[in-house]
């Protein structure tokens, strides 16, 4: 393990939580099959989690799209074998 980042891809962690990625739920990010990428090459790196915003509407002006947080975890956790996820909030 390095002092910089995750362990090497299949290197154990000590079965806890790590190293983890935030990610937003607008703009670019709001894809599922495009979480579920990053969460797959995330995996592959050694990080141990991928977390999403839970924000239904950002603000007026902005006009982003988003993602559904729950749905996009969903496909997240399908489409990997060990990796983490859920909204950073929710009610």
């Amino acid at each position: 393990m390095t002092a910089a980042g995750p362990p090497p891809a299949g290197e154990p962690t000590g079965g806890g939580l790590r190293f983890g990625l935030l990610l937003p739920n607008a703009g670019y990010y709001a894809d599922p099959l495009r979480l579920l990428q990053l969460a797959r090459a995330a995996e592959d790196s050694g990080w141990d989690g991928v977390f999403l915003w839970d924000h239904l509407l950002l603000d007026r002006a902005t006009r982003l799209p988003l993602v559904d947080t729950w749905t996009a975890v969903t496909a997240m956790l399908t489409g990997t074998r060990r990796i983490r996820s859920g909204p950073v909030v929710t009610p």
